[in-house]
């Protein structure tokens, strides 16, 4: 099972056609991949990691990781969504 984790954003480059975000990473519970999905209007961004474990025991530590998704098309007026996730999302800021 994967779960959606939570980001924020720290940069959109429209030169380059990328989305920096960033995201705390829990002991038990690392990311896997990044995915976007494209519509005219909207850019939703996922952060997909693994669930903590129930019943186990996960040392209680976070560690910052920071990443882009590049785009093969021109960002352009689209608005950035955070997807939905497990957690509450942080605002998003674009």
């Amino acid at each position: 099972m994967k779960v959606s984790l939570p980001w924020r954003l720290t940069k959109v480059d429209t030169a380059r056609n990328r989305i920096y975000l960033a995201t705390e990473v829990k002991a038990c519970n690392l990311p896997i991949r990044v995915r976007a999905v494209r519509t005219t209007a909207t850019i939703t961004v996922t952060v997909i990691g693994s669930p903590r474990p129930k019943n186990k025991m996960c040392p209680d530590y976070v560690r910052p990781k920071k990443g882009y998704v590049q785009l093969r098309r021109p960002i352009g007026n689209r608005k950035i969504v955070h997807a939905p996730t497990h957690e509450s999302p942080g605002p998003v800021t674009r």
